[in-house]
């Protein structure tokens, strides 16, 4: 979107230099606001369809090295989200329903993971060095399904 800005004339007894720093933060604020204001007006509510028409990226949330313990992906992490398997671990499904993909690579530790409080679990996990499973997990009113899809 291209708006176009009225440059007033510098007003006296004011640096030039600094004044067009301000005439260009000006447009910069009321670029954004105009950005904003798009974005309020073609929202999505709960009674509409909304159709995207460009695609768009996120950045995974990464849980790091899960060599024991319980992992319990929760949706205020993002729809993407990554783990390294370094040791048996227990993976648990979120509370809330969410639709989320867990990205999991093996290392040289890599050990079971035993899923528990799955409603119901797809696939398989192997535990080979360097293996990378997707696994995604849906939770919808109470039921949860892990679906496990290993990618070498």
């Amino acid at each position: 979107m291209t708006t176009k800005y009225r440059v007033p004339a510098i007003p006296a007894g004011v640096d030039p230099e600094t004044y067009q720093i301000l005439v260009a933060m000006r447009r910069v604020l009321l670029d954004y606001d105009s950005r904003i204001t798009d974005i309020e007006d073609n929202k999505a509510d709960k009674d509409t369809t909304f159709e995207y028409t460009a695609g768009y990226t996120m950045k995974p949330y990464l849980h790091g090295e899960v060599s024991s313990g319980t992992l319990k992906p929760l949706p205020k992490w993002g729809n993407l989200q990554h783990a390294i398997n370094g040791g048996a671990h227990i993976l648990l499904p979120p509370d809330d329903d969410c639709v989320i993909t867990l990205c999991y690579v093996n290392n040289g530790s890599a050990g079971a993971i035993t899923t528990s409080g799955f409603t119901h679990v797809d696939g398989s996990y192997a535990t080979t060095d360097t293996y990378l499973h997707f696994g995604k997990i849906e939770v919808c009113r109470g039921s949860s399904l892990l679906t496990w899809t290993a990618l070498q």
